[in-house]
């Protein structure tokens, strides 16, 4: 079975749980969490993340967007290959999502309805960086932690 294959299995599997369900495997990094090829200390480790955007079920929308990412903090090391597949799961009239991070990255992925891409990058700057959907702030927001090589 292809990667894209098991992808879209896992992508059909998951969205055919409620919201509540979905949420709380995001949450538990189940759906989609890093992963870590083996590395020495002088070999790049590649990570690379699953984000889908999600909703909070019985959330007031008048107040504020009812949308957020499937995984709130994407933690890795300085100096590794970051890779970001991110799908868009709204249906074709539903909303337009991105995923973008400000300097010094500079990431904007904008995606319509039912799309999805890729981002990848080096995460050469440690600290904490803020991404988030264009559309949808403040629910849909999240962090990218990138911890200090020693």
């Amino acid at each position: 079975m292809t990667t894209f294959a098991a992808t879209l299995i896992v992508v059909t599997l998951a969205f055919t749980f409620s919201a509540v369900v979905l949420s709380t495997f995001a949450q538990t990094g189940t759906i989609s969490q890093g992963q870590e090829e083996p590395s020495k200390e002088s070999q790049v480790t590649n990570r690379t993340f699953f984000e889908f955007n999600t909703g909070i079920p019985a959330f007031n929308v008048t107040l504020f967007p009812p949308d957020q990412f499937s995984q709130t903090t994407l933690e890795v090391n300085q100096n590794d290959n970051v890779t970001v597949k991110f799908f868009n799961m709204e249906a074709p009239n539903g909303d337009r999502h991105s995923f973008t991070i400000n300097a010094p990255y500079k990431i904007n992925l904008d995606l319509a309805p039912g799309q999805n891409g890729t981002v990848s990058f080096l995460a050469n700057h440690p600290g904490i960086y803020q991404f988030y959907c264009e559309y949808h702030e403040p629910t849909m927001t999240g962090q990218l932690l990138v911890v200090a090589s020693k």
